[in-house]
């Protein structure tokens, strides 16, 4: 979407909780049917992410929030992301119902890292020494599970600098759960922060695994994190991302920043607070002038992009001099090479007409453009109206052309109430 120009930032919300009363006797059972779920009621005797007494995994529940947002977006704010996403790759082999196709998982790593080195022109042998490996091993039993997968991707992929790879793992704390990616925000958070999580409980060493550079807890010197995650029926996702360079206040110049806050909330002194975790601008009467209307266009995808040298420092960006963002568009006045009169839709067969090559006649009052004017139409406004109650967006942005979940976000919970409403009126 960011690419494509639909839109500069996607805010991503994930919740999920199969331990519930609700999910568990469905979801708990179906684990135990396929002998992927463990029994006991002490979790440091179950939960042994690349351990070799692994033999089933431990459900869990979770929530987790990412922003992606364009680095123009970012700029605009003076302010800095805390990574950068590189690559992704989202895949499915149709290999097996819950078991996992070790060699389709180890080509779809090898290509998300291609991808990121022909497109930002790295090499894996100096990144595999700075970079963390998230991983989504379940500690499910070793014939088919997860571990053995990840180990196998990593080697095809790094060869022997694998080794070197930080392996960290977060299910032997939070258990496994179903519809949220967890480790996304973790492997975020271990960039920003420099600190890595020890696996937990890992004791006695596999060796049909080999040696790995598990994490033991601490800081560690990582640049880039590469996330793994899968899910039944052969699905496989991954994402490569790297650190932004900087410090923990990401705001690199206040100036623009507080500029910015200005011009959105038409304050002349903002002031801003923190209320239930919530950072917002403190309202002080009515504003005073509008606030200003965002001057990015739809279809504009971005221009700017983060880039960092091999030793993490800032290089500079090159924006191509074609790449610009287009100003509203404009009607011109045609220019004339011989003198003519000036051309407008509604006179345009009488003025053809009755133009002399010499000189133009002076200038005739024009008709009303009656066919522009628009019609005011109570029926389409009391609609936008309601539109407008339902999903918070001002009628001056909306438009009947729109679509409400393409266009506008609205899922259909509140698409269902939208129409409820405008049945009722009508």
């Amino acid at each position: 979407w960011i690419r494509n120009g639909r839109c500069r930032r996607v805010i991503i919300i994930a919740a999920d909780n199969v331990t519930g009363d609700n999910l568990m006797e469905w979801v708990g059972a179906g684990f135990l049917a396929v002998g992927a779920a463990a029994t006991e009621d002490r979790v440091a005797e179950v939960a042994l992410p690349f351990d070799r007494r692994r033999h089933g995994t431990l459900m869990g529940m979770g929530a987790a929030g990412l922003i992606v947002e364009s680095e123009d977006a970012m700029r605009e704010r003076g302010m800095r992301g805390v990574v950068e996403l590189l690559a992704s790759e989202t895949n499915n082999s149709a290999f097996h119902g819950t078991r996992l196709d070790v060699h389709h998982i180890a080509q779809v790593m090898n290509s998300l890292v291609t991808s990121a080195e022909r497109r930002f022109g790295l090499n894996r042998q100096a990144m595999a020494p700075q970079m963390v490996f998230m991983s989504h091993e379940t500690y499910t039993p070793a014939r088919g599970g997860s571990a053995a997968a990840e180990v196998e991707a990593l080697r095809h992929t790094f060869g022997d600098v694998a080794r070197e790879i930080i392996v960290a793992n977060t299910k032997g704390f939070t258990g496994h759960p179903m519809g949220v990616g967890v480790e996304d925000v973790i492997a975020v958070k271990i960039l920003e922060y420099g600190i890595v999580p020890p696996v937990p409980n890992f004791r006695e060493v596999d060796p049909d695994l080999g040696p790995l550079n598990l994490s033991r807890g601490g800081r560690y010197p990582v640049q880039y994190a590469l996330h793994l995650a899968a899910g039944f029926g052969s699905q496989i996702a991954m994402t490569l991302t790297r650190r932004i360079p900087g410090a923990l206040d990401r705001v690199d110049s206040p100036a623009q920043y507080r500029r910015w806050l200005e011009d959105i909330s038409g304050y002349d002194q903002v002031e801003t607070a923190v209320n239930k975790r919530i950072l917002r601008i403190q309202a002080n009467g009515v504003p005073q002038r509008y606030p200003l209307p965002s001057r990015w266009q739809p279809g504009t995808g971005p221009i700017m992009r983060t880039l960092t040298g091999q030793d993490g420092a800032p290089t500079p960006t090159t924006v191509p001099a074609r790449m610009v963002i287009p100003e509203p568009p404009v009607q011109a006045a045609p220019m004339a090479v011989a003198p003519e009169p000036v051309r407008m839709p509604v006179v345009e067969k009488v003025v053809a007409e009755t133009a002399v090559p010499s000189a133009p006649p002076p200038p005739a009052p024009l008709p009303e453009p009656t066919l522009e004017t628009a019609v005011a139409d109570p029926v389409a406004d009391k609609v936008l109206q309601i539109v407008a109650e339902q999903t918070g967006y001002p009628t001056d942005m909306l438009d009947l052309d729109l679509d409400l979940e393409a266009d506008l976000g609205i899922d259909t919970v509140k698409q269902a109430e939208t129409f409820a409403a405008i049945r009722s009126e009508f």
